[in-house]
């Protein structure tokens, strides 16, 4: 899977908006709303191809989750690789969910107006 961002997305601005952090210590990510929603449509049409999944209304601030319909671990997810200036940083699908049980699971990305900050 290959998601292309504007760089000005992720480039600090005067106003203080804009760049990318990566936050060790934090199991949740926050994408600045453009990139956020080029990450979930592509994930939701991956997704949607898998026939043992079936998407749910998660808790708030968690939009992308689904449901095994046959719990058998996870398997089948994308890796996701940032390209990042002068380093490439891959984050399987598993570093990106909040699984609560072993058949939910929810993508623990949420949109930002400010920054994108990759929970590591």
């Amino acid at each position: 899977m290959v998601l292309i961002w504007a760089e000005r997305e992720l480039t600090l601005r005067s106003d203080g908006t804009g760049s990318c952090l990566i936050v060790s210590g934090t199991p949740f990510s926050r994408f600045i709303r453009p990139a956020y929603i080029v990450l979930t449509e592509a994930l939701q049409k991956y997704f949607s191809r898998l026939r043992n999944l079936r998407r749910y209304r998660g808790p708030k601030g968690l939009e992308l989750c689904h449901e095994q319909k046959n719990p058998e671990g996870f398997k089948n997810l994308p890796a996701i690789t940032f390209h990042l200036q002068n380093a490439d940083l891959v984050a399987g699908l598993m570093d990106l969910i909040n699984s609560t049980k072993g058949e939910y699971f929810c993508l623990a990305v949420s949109p930002s107006d400010v920054v994108t900050a990759i929970g590591a």
